[in-house]
């Protein structure tokens, strides 16, 4: 015990990195490196164009990568940035975020310095790095800055690379002409992780900060936590931090106590015994069959069924599932999550199916 929070503790401090530094002074890690960002279905796309930008610069000019707040946006306009100065460190990358520029605009206005503000940007800059860029709404005076700016640099030659919480044509009160320079390139969206991708980004977490953290546990922190990467990391620091302070092991009854104003706050329980009466309800079986040992395809379906809603919708562990599932083990339950997963991908009737069963389970609370 005494190890493992040594190990806790460790984790909470700042590993020694390799640091690159942008020509605007921000430095960049590799905690946003290609390496350390987790690809999954909701963001294979955006990363994707990340990665093509960093390997050959122009490919998509501009880039445009959109998502709500704390899916990964940010991260990957950093990965470009510590891609490009990581092979060549004479590379002018610079990374601004759109309200420091709006300021620096104020800030040439009221000084009568904008041709010392437009030479930084024009010619001393080879990739432009510029984040929530929909702060440029209502901005007028700065969007006249900015498409001064995109212009020169996108004649040049040179890549710029913009993050939005919206898509372009849904930024408000912005220029069309700039709306329009959005849409030249390639515009990559980022969705909300499923619960696949959020396991996989809380492992990757977890073993980078030398925090253990069993699957079953990680599972359990992804179906209660849904809306971004931010609040998953979030709360893993904290159980990793309580872990420490207390001496204890992360499981799943301190993940339901660390979490508790959380889960109750976002997310309606539902009942496994729920489950399988509407389940075995929908498939005309009876729920002695979906506990029972039959390996028959329709109840060996509809007890995968009631595993992966299980999974998604109560807040019960895997082995608690396969308890209340006649005894089977946490992998069975994996497996079977795994496959509903898998085949509701392949099948749209099925997906529907069981788009119908979520429903009515949860009309039922």
């Amino acid at each position: 015990m005494t190890e493992m929070f040594n190990s806790l503790q460790d984790s909470l401090e700042s590993p020694s990195e390799k640091l690159v530094k942008t020509v605007s002074g921000e430095v960049l890690t590799p905690k946003y490196s290609f390496e350390n960002f987790v690809v999954g279905k909701s963001n294979q796309f955006a990363h994707a164009s990340a990665m093509a930008v960093a390997n050959k610069l122009g490919v998509y000019n501009p880039l445009f990568i959109v998502g709500k707040t704390g899916l990964g946006k940010t991260h990957l306009q950093k990965a470009i940035g510590y891609r490009l100065l990581s092979v060549d460190p004479a590379k002018r990358v610079c990374y601004v975020s759109t309200q420091h520029f709006i300021e620096e605009v104020i800030s040439a206005l009221r000084d009568v310095k904008l041709t010392e503000l437009k030479e930084k940007y024009q010619n001393g800059v080879d990739i432009l790095l510029m984040d929530d860029i929909q702060f440029l709404s209502r901005a007028h005076s700065t969007q006249d800055q900015f498409f001064n700016v995109f212009n020169a640099l996108f004649d040049s030659g040179k890549q710029i690379v913009v993050t939005s919480d919206r898509y372009p044509k849904e930024i408000a009160d912005v220029h069309d002409r700039i709306i329009s320079r959005f849409e030249w390139g390639m515009v990559a969206d980022i969705e909300s992780p499923e619960l696949e991708t959020r396991v996989a980004i809380l492992k990757s977490r977890a073993e980078a900060d030398n925090i253990p953290l069993s699957d079953e546990v990680a599972y359990l922190i992804g179906n209660y936590v849904k809306a971004n990467v931010r609040e998953l990391e979030g709360c893993l620091t904290k159980l990793a931090a309580h872990a420490a302070i207390y001496n204890v092991e992360i499981t799943s009854d301190l993940v339901k106590k660390v979490l508790k104003s959380y889960i109750s706050e976002n997310r309606r329980i539902v009942n496994i015994d729920n489950i399988i009466a509407v389940v075995a309800q929908y498939y005309s079986l009876k729920a002695s069959d979906l506990k029972g040992s039959s390996r028959k395809a329709p109840v060996a379906k509809a007890r995968q069924v009631v595993m992966s809603l299980a999974r998604e919708l109560s807040n019960m562990s895997c082995s608690a599932i396969g308890q209340a599932l006649g005894n089977r083990h946490h992998t069975t339950i994996l497996h079977g999550t795994e496959f509903i997963s898998n085949l509701q991908e392949k099948d749209s009737v099925f997906k529907n199916q069981l788009g119908q069963i979520r429903s009515q389970l949860m009309d039922n609370l």
